[in-house]
């Protein structure tokens, strides 16, 4: 019941002991869930 709300109204979800960085979204596929990181950069201004 939490991933399947955290999928529909698509909440940033935090955690630790998940792999970098640690943040993301979680999608629904079929009957399953996949968690999306978030976009990381580690110098955005240098672009």
């Amino acid at each position: 019941m939490v991933l399947q709300l955290a999928a529909s109204r698509q909440f940033l979800v935090g955690a630790a002991h998940m792999s970098f960085p640690g943040l993301g979204h979680i999608r629904a596929d079929g009957g399953k869930y996949e968690r999306i990181p978030v976009n990381y950069e580690s110098d955005p201004g240098q672009h």
